[in-house]
């Protein structure tokens, strides 16, 4: 237990606030009719995309595409890069 506790520890817990920030405002860009769609859809799936019908998961598609997920994994590189130690070997 004390080594999980350890690592919760060194998380740079304002790089993650920081990437919340980014991310939520990227989730304001989405129309609010679109965001209560997405949250009951997403809610209705329970994270199994087969629990959807083919039109809800297109649906779903084409939410995330308005989104924007590739503009905000680039907006979120730098603080993943902020969030790595420099010198220590990466885990695999």
């Amino acid at each position: 237990m004390a080594g999980k506790l350890s690592r919760v520890r060194r998380v740079p817990w304002i790089v993650v606030a920081q990437a919340a920030l980014v991310a939520n405002a990227h989730w304001k860009n989405l129309a609010s009719g679109d965001r209560e769609r997405l949250l009951h859809l997403l809610k209705k799936s329970k994270g199994r995309p087969a629990a959807l019908s083919s039109r809800e998961r297109d649906e779903v598609r084409l939410l995330l595409g308005r989104l924007e997920l590739s503009t905000l994994a680039r907006d979120l590189v730098p603080f993943a890069l902020k969030g790595r130690r420099p010198g220590r070997a990466r885990r695999s």
